[in-house]
């Protein structure tokens, strides 16, 4: 499948979260589901209401700030990525979706989301990135070093020239 690399998407979620994702990616495809996905839970559905106008009904990288940590880094770094491929909106803050697409570290999650945001192709990066290296959509400046993302925000793609 073609990917857009026009655009991309900077989230946290908790470590255990991430971890727990790649298993329900592995149980997917276990029992030979296609396009095995996984679903998040998430405020911030005017970010990917605009992440879906601007991809075009592709792909766009997600990466992913691991948070929930025993101590916050002096210089937090972006340590997995994955492939963001839809949204939908909650039902009374709940997955309206297929249960074996939430992880199994959410299911004792108590909040309630506005959104529900689904990946795949997650994974640790095999080069981490600096929060400094990072630009908002649209903006000059880049992520101060110390900057720790509170919820999900459209960035620049940041490996671009690597890509092209």
């Amino acid at each position: 499948m073609l990917k857009n690399f026009d655009i991309a998407i900077l989230a946290p979620l908790p470590e255990s979260h991430l971890v727990s994702g790649v298993d329900t990616l592995i149980a997917q495809q276990d029992l030979a589901q296609e396009n095995p996905t996984i679903a998040f839970g998430s405020m911030a559905f005017e970010t990917f209401s605009k992440a879906d106008a601007l991809r075009k009904g592709k792909p766009v990288a997600v990466f992913l700030y691991a948070s929930h940590l025993a101590e916050n880094p002096l210089n937090p770094e972006i340590t997995w990525q994955g492939w963001y491929v839809s949204h939908s909106h909650s039902r009374r803050g709940r997955f309206a979706g297929e249960a074996r697409r939430r992880p199994e570290a959410t299911k004792a999650d108590t909040e309630r989301w506005a959104v529900y945001w689904e990946m795949n192709e997650l994974g640790p990066m095999k080069k981490t990135l600096a929060m400094d290296s990072i630009h908002e959509l649209g903006k000059k400046k880049p992520l101060g070093k110390r900057f720790l993302p509170k919820e999900a925000m459209l960035i620049d793609y940041p490996l671009r020239r690597a890509v092209r």
